[in-house]
């Protein structure tokens, strides 16, 4: 969380490093990052195997927890965001349904991932989420108002994630060992000279691009 990130070389505690295998690629390993995200919130969820997930918000968590849930065991992911890019992107890396924005079916899922950070959208998964169902936010939002009673009612639960904890050696595990490719996130690579327009300014104000890698 400190300077450095576009730097040359960085000075970081031993903790933070973890060694990459022959034929895992700094390409790969770039993604690592949103894909921790994504593996520490499927973790926190408590996923089981053939259970039904829902995912509002496909940036690159949200499109990293949709590759990382079929490859946990979900039996079926339904895949939600206004982008058609973004849509298809998440059929490619296995979800079974990838709807237009606020389309998730109501009460389908055993647990729904919110990747956005509004309101609307944790609505969204709440009403898209069984009975006993749970919800998990990784979107970073505000303060939200909710309907108390038919949480409760409902007995759904919210769950919290942020970060990572021990991920990393999985990550490296699955894409050493068994070839997990998470790079199809990525939409452009860029020089460092042009981070600013085609990497912040691109991302602000490009819906197109999803994940844009910076080569120093």
């Amino acid at each position: 969380m400190g300077d450095g990130g576009l730097a040359e070389r960085a000075v970081v505690p031993s903790y933070m490093l973890h060694r990459l295998p022959d034929g895992v690629s700094l390409e790969q390993a770039a993604v690592f990052e949103p894909a921790a995200v994504a593996l520490h919130a499927l973790r926190r969820s408590g996923l089981r195997d053939g259970e039904t997930v829902a995912v509002a918000g496909l940036g690159p968590i949200g499109l990293l927890v949709v590759r990382l849930a079929v490859r946990y065991g979900a039996g079926r992911v339904v895949a939600c965001d206004p982008s058609a890019r973004r849509r298809d992107l998440a059929l490619r890396l296995g979800a079974a349904e990838a709807l237009d924005a606020g389309g998730l079916p109501g009460g389908a899922a055993d647990v729904a991932f919110e990747a956005v950070g509004t309101e609307g959208t944790l609505r969204d998964c709440l009403a898209a989420t069984r009975r006993g169902g749970r919800v998990v936010l990784v979107g970073l939002g505000g303060t939200f108002a909710l309907d108390a009673f038919a949480l409760v009612n409902n007995e759904q639960s919210i769950i919290g994630s942020v970060g990572y904890r021990d991920v990393h050696p999985e990550l490296i595990r699955l894409v050493a060992e068994e070839g997990l490719d998470l790079t199809p996130i990525v939409t452009s690579t860029v020089a460092l000279d042009d981070v600013v327009r085609d990497g912040f300014e691109a991302l602000l104000n490009a819906k197109e691009e999803i994940k844009v890698l910076v080569r120093p």
